[in-house]
């Protein structure tokens, strides 16, 4: 690779050195000549008009102005003429120069003649000679014989120019061109022999690497039936990965001869679950119907801090949503007119898409579209619906998430229907927790105690269970290594109490228990709503009888 980089670097500099010289070439050489050339064109137009004028004028100071102007551009157009021809050497440029220099010479000599046969008349007092009509004469003829002729020359010499500098840009184009071209080859062969040694590495490096990350993250989790598969190569990999399977077989062998670690092991397991409230899967798109969206914030928020980077399109100010979920402005939209500096600010849905389209490409997101009321009334339902369907075809083809939450008042019936049909379900709450019945109203204590604002101690566990302090203690593990519970520090004695998690296990339990025993007694309690309903029914009838 350094081989190819160093060939890469050498091809470069040679062609940009050719590309160098050609454009020194028309910048320092021919520009400035061809510059010199339009001011000998100028120069002779300039003389000739001088001349014009030293004829007609009469004020004798203004005509010794004229006089040493006409003398000074002469010489002005000597010293550019000889320059180009010294600087171009023996060619056809040089040639025509030289012939526009013969032609200004002559001219010089005819209306310095001329001039001094004006100075005379004028000396003698005659106004308009015969001399004057003979000056105009030969001022109209130089004209056409030297003057018109030079300038000719000149403007040949210009053109001869222009092809000097097409050639040179020519040449640099060339260059250019062929400068790429290897580029563009070796650079293809190095990135073949990259990608052909990458695979070779894939192989024999990458592979066994996340095969060993794999089974350390599944051993994170609990699992330690998993085994590395190990390759005969006899490398420092091989060898990584046989300690690896050895040392699993004796964490498995400790984990089998030790029930309670086991146990403990188990409800870790179960912990990672209820740490998850929401089951949501990658490329899918869901719809909520949560005018306050405070469970898509929910959901946002749980999700952000696993395996998805946050980002929300939301109407409300960037930095109140930063400072009250800590959602950083560079992952917000916010759905305004108004420009801000260091905030992301938009209400194109163009705009917003490309934008969206773009981040899922790069990384795994969990998108939160909140206010989806402003784009309705913007652009309207069915610009709104266009947005949500090439969203979604873009979130089903990529590992992201969306989240449409909605105020079903603000849609009909049918609009309602069309996004249920193009967006899921609001996603499903975790399992809940399965723990045994003792556990549960241990907990359910814990949580009483927390409501009358008492606190819990291993002690009164004890005491109302009627458990000795080892028993105690285990119980009160199994709950802490399920995240159901908290323990800390107040003086010399451990406060326990429920955590989030726990209480939501209670709830849950007691929303499951009202249906059970709904389910199993509600034909008795319907007998008695109706034996109710009648009693009273029939004392009405009584009274109004």
């Amino acid at each position: 690779m350094v081989a190819f980089l160093i060939v890469s670097a050498i091809i470069s500099t040679l062609y940009t050195l050719e590309i160098n010289s050609q454009l020194t070439k028309i910048t320092e050489e021919i520009n400035p000549l061809e510059d010199n050339v339009q001011d000998m064109i100028s120069i002779l137009w300039k003389g000739n008009y001088i001349v014009q004028r030293y004829s007609t004028e009469e004020n004798r100071e203004i005509l010794e102005d004229l006089r040493y102007e006409f003398a000074y551009t002469n010489e002005l157009f000597l010293k550019k003429a000889d320059l180009v021809t010294e600087t171009m050497g023996d060619g056809p440029i040089s040639t025509k120069v030289k012939g526009a220099k013969n032609k200004q010479e002559t001219f010089y000599q005819l209306a310095t003649k001329l001039m001094d046969n004006r100075d005379e008349e004028i000396s003698r007092g005659v106004i308009y000679g015969s001399s004057s009509a003979l000056v105009q004469y030969s001022i109209a003829k130089q004209l056409e014989r030297d003057v018109v002729d030079a300038v000719e020359s000149l403007q040949e010499s210009l053109s001869d120019f222009s092809g000097i500098k097409g050639e040179a840009n020519k040449q640099s184009n060339k260059a250019v061109k062929t400068a790429l071209l290897m580029i563009f080859l070796v650079t293809g062969f190095g990135l073949l022999v990259a990608f052909v040694v990458w695979e070779s590495l894939k192989k024999t490096i990458t592979a066994p690497i996340k095969s060993l990350s794999d089974a350390a993250s599944k051993i994170t989790n609990g699992d330690f039936n998993v085994e590395v598969k190990v390759e005969e190569n006899n490398d420092e990999l091989t060898d990584l990965a046989f300690t690896f399977n050895q040392m699993i077989k004796s964490i498995r062998k400790v984990v089998e001869e030790s029930p309670r670690l086991k146990k403990f092991i188990n409800l870790k397991g179960q912990k990672e679950k209820l740490s998850q409230k929401y089951i949501l899967d990658e490329g899918t798109s869901y719809l909520l119907k949560d005018p306050s969206s405070e469970e898509a914030y929910e959901i946002l928020l749980e999700k952000s801090s696993k395996d998805f980077s946050p980002f929300l399109i939301t109407r409300n100010n960037p930095k109140n949503i930063e400072e009250k979920y800590g959602i950083a402005k560079k992952n917000i939209i916010w759905l305004s007119e108004e420009k801000k500096t260091g905030i992301n600010t938009t209400s194109n849905l163009n705009q917003i898409q490309k934008q969206l389209i773009d981040l899922i490409s790069k990384d795994k997101l969990i998108i939160l579209l909140d206010r989806s009321d402003y784009i309705l009334n913007k652009y309207g339902f069915e610009n709104f619906l266009k947005f949500i369907t090439n969203l979604n075809d873009k979130i089903m083809t990529r590992k992201s998430i969306f989240i449409l939450p909605i105020d079903p008042e603000i849609f009909s019936n049918k609009q309602l229907s069309l996004l249920e049909k193009e967006l899921h379900k609001p996603p499903q709450q975790s399992v809940n927790l399965k723990i045994s019945d003792e556990l549960r109203e241990i907990l359910k204590f814990i949580s009483n105690q927390q409501s009358i604002n008492q606190t819990a101690t291993y002690k009164d566990v004890g005491n109302k269970f009627k458990i000795t302090a080892p028993t105690t203690q285990k119980k009160v593990e199994e709950l802490l290594a399920m995240g159901l519970i908290g323990v800390s520090k107040r003086g010399r004695n451990k406060v326990i109490s429920p955590t989030r998690e726990g209480i939501r296990v209670l709830s849950n339990s007691w929303f499951s228990l009202f249906l059970t025993i709904f389910y199993f007694h509600y034909p008795f309690i319907l007998i008695i709503f109706i034996k109710k309903t009648r009693f009273y029914t029939s004392r009405t009838t009584k009274y109004n009888c």
